[in-house]
């Protein structure tokens, strides 16, 4: 059932952000990878566990430090960040133990990652060949 929801979730995400203009946009997936990486830190603070609450933090912010600078940088940094949140997600039981996290949400978040930082990275490849070839003419 993880796998269907994530599924969903990728479209609706991606959806969102055609309906929304903002498919190629960095600060867009920034924004995503910087909400991605607070799910655990809220976790976290709902189960009132203070040791996962700073080893949640501190992930966070590394994930979202990798957001500010993929705003800045490149697209493919923040699908790099994102893919590696998934990444993350399937091995977070062996890292931190937080009990506020759902079962369930590993499979699902890191699923739903790894998918949204492909498709991240499939579109930061066609705008920068679409950005090289605008600079050609």
């Amino acid at each position: 059932m993880e796998i269907l929801f994530a599924i969903i979730t990728v479209i609706a995400v991606i959806g969102f952000a055609y309906r929304t203009h903002s498919q190629y946009s960095r600060n867009f997936y920034a924004a995503c990878l910087t909400v991605i990486a607070l799910f655990y830190v809220f976790f976290a603070l709902f189960a009132d566990q203070t040791k996962a609450f700073l080893w949640e933090t501190l992930f966070a912010f590394c994930f979202i430090l990798i957001a500010l600078l993929g705003k800045r940088i490149s697209g493919y940094l923040v699908a790099m960040g994102i893919i590696t949140h998934g990444v993350f997600d399937i091995f977070h039981d062996q890292i931190i133990v937080n009990s506020g996290m759902p079962q369930w949400w590993p499979l699902y978040c890191g699923i739903v990652d790894i998918a949204l930082g492909i498709w991240i990275l499939i579109l930061s490849h066609f705008a920068n060949k679409q950005q090289m070839q605008t600079r050609a003419s």
